[in-house]
């Protein structure tokens, strides 16, 4: 099946497997891209740079296929070291980033200047919506 995003994500069905967190790790990432689709890891669980590293690299063994990480931008009781993270998606040559929670707006001269393709996920509540029209 051939759609605007099969063609920019290399992928064969316009299924995308986003960001989840505590499932979103390299088994599912893979698999997801193994059959076609765009499977992608959630770096909020993978807590530091490295294990962001190894997770991706995980992957990578697990598939020559595309896949995406996710950079959670939700606010959080924890730190999340997402210009660290984006240090080694530069390094492990990740194509694809995915960001939820808010604007990736400060993040986005990094990510232009490093990923095939970055697309973001917002989420909006039907309040949002109400008070906006």
């Amino acid at each position: 099946m051939k759609t605007r995003i099969t063609e920019l994500l290399g992928i064969k069905y316009p299924i995308i497997c986003g960001g989840m967190f505590q499932v979103g790790r390299a088994p599912l990432a893979a698999a997801v891209s193994e059959a076609g689709g765009l499977g992608i890891i959630t770096s909020k669980i993978q807590i530091t740079p490295e294990g962001l590293r190894d997770e991706v690299r995980k992957v990578k063994a697990l598939t020559k296929k595309p896949f995406a990480v996710n950079l959670n931008l939700f606010p959080s009781q924890t730190a999340t070291p997402n210009e660290e993270f984006i240090d080694i998606l530069v390094e492990e040559d990740v194509k694809i980033v995915e960001t939820s929670g808010r604007s990736p707006e400060v993040l986005m001269p990094n990510l232009k200047s490093m990923v095939l393709l970055s697309f973001i996920r917002l989420q909006v509540s039907k309040t949002d919506c109400l008070q906006r029209n």
